[in-house]
């Protein structure tokens, strides 16, 4: 792996991680360690790749939290966290323009 693809890698998952404890869907924060959601936060870098929408993201995000937490993750519930996560990865990585 490159030093360019890792550095990627990288930001991708501090993307994610800073929408997913904004969200902070089990409302565990601020009092559980600053770590609490960076198991989901990788699983669903892990799984995005460049051509995905938000919609897709949202369905990575469901799943993904539907198997860590259980309950109600529906894509409707995800999509705020996945429309903001799309929306930085567009921006920051600039996906959609390589």
């Amino acid at each position: 792996m490159t030093d360019k693809n890792l550095n990627r890698k990288e930001r991708l998952f501090h993307i994610v991680k800073q929408h997913v404890d904004l969200w902070n869907p089990e409302s565990l924060l601020p009092h559980a360690p600053d770590d609490e959601y960076d198991i989901e936060s990788k699983k669903i870098a892990e799984e995005i790749n460049e051509n995905c929408t938000a919609e897709e993201l949202a369905e990575i995000i469901s799943r993904v939290f539907e198997k860590g937490f259980g309950g109600n993750y529906d894509r409707e519930r995800c999509s705020g966290c996945a429309e903001a996560v799309y929306r930085d990865l567009n921006r920051e990585l600039e996906w959609k323009n390589e």
